[in-house]
């Protein structure tokens, strides 16, 4: 019994291995992509290009960054378009860069199995269809 645990448990590793570490999850790789580009043309970064003078200026970009790009639960139930399209833009905003790198990590680790399991359209309906339940789950 210890022995066929020890080996489902190796061949286990051995696909989320393969899977984290193959060229095969373009889905993955670009949601990865986009989430770390997003992040670094994003105030938080301290990358993107808009020169602060003070403290008080760079958090107003930040709250305006947030009020433009993430979920603001009060609107969701609006029905604008809006607040329709920010569960979407939301998927991609990071509020820190631990934020940013926990979520990519796991991503990196479960997404590229998950991708070649149900196929990359099904995956990134998937990824986008579970962005939008948590958020509303958030929201409400």
């Amino acid at each position: 019994m210890i022995e066929w645990r020890q080996a489902e448990w190796r061949t286990t590793a051995g696909r989320i291995r393969d899977a984290a570490v193959s060229s095969g999850a373009p889905v993955t790789y670009g949601l990865i992509g986009v989430c770390g580009v997003v992040f670094l043309i994003s105030p938080l970064s301290g990358f993107g290009g808009a020169a602060h003078r003070s403290e008080e200026a760079l958090l107003a970009a930040q709250a305006a960054y947030f009020e433009r790009w993430g979920v603001i639960p009060a609107e969701l139930w609006e029905g604008s378009a809006h607040a329709l399209i920010t569960p979407f833009t939301a998927l991609f905003v990071h509020g820190s860069w631990l934020h940013l790198l926990g979520n990519l990590l796991f991503l990196y680790v479960f997404g590229a199995m998950a991708e070649e399991r149900m196929g990359r359209t099904q995956f990134a309906l998937f990824y986008v269809g579970c962005g939008y339940v948590a958020l509303v789950c958030y929201a409400a």
